[in-house]
């Protein structure tokens, strides 16, 4: 079964509409989770890519307490740097070195389309058409029904 926060590109409409929220499979996990993905920039919530939300160091910091894992200040610097776009598109761009021939499997969905592209809000305008992001809304509106969950795809 598909998870449908994670797939957005499908072949056909009626297989992103046969596919389950990933909030709802997620929020059956037992806590503590721990969640990576590799959801489309377009589709990440803003506030990952905001000035208020660049509290990295912050962040990693109440994630390490709430785990209830002690780090020093070097390992908490280490992981904010790596964390942030630049960070990313780094260790991206040495799989690609270091794996020539399957690097881009890696970094890129089914290989073509970058995982991590410029980091900014507002971006998936270049890359949806009128009609796909009409779709898109109502099949986000319907998914999202009663999760309580918001994004602002704009700023």
């Amino acid at each position: 079964m598909a998870i449908g926060l994670e797939l957005t590109v499908a072949a056909s409409p009626e297989r992103i509409k046969q596919s389950t929220p990933g909030y709802k499979i997620i929020e059956k996990l037992p806590s503590p989770r721990l969640i990576a993905t590799h959801i489309p920039e377009p589709l990440c919530p803003p506030q990952w890519f905001t000035k208020e939300a660049k509290d990295l160091k912050g962040t990693v910091t109440k994630i390490a307490q709430f785990l209830e894992k002690k780090l020093s200040d070097d390992v908490i610097e280490s992981i904010t740097q790596q964390c942030t776009m630049k960070g990313m598109k780094k260790a991206y761009n040495k799989v690609e070195e270091d794996y020539p021939e399957t690097g881009k499997m890696m970094t890129h969905l089914f290989g073509q389309i970058p995982f991590l592209r410029k980091g900014v809000v507002g971006n998936w305008k270049e890359y949806f058409s009128p009609e796909q992001n009409e779709f898109f809304d109502k099949y986000y509106e319907e998914k999202m029904a009663g999760s309580g969950l918001t994004f602002d795809f704009e700023l």
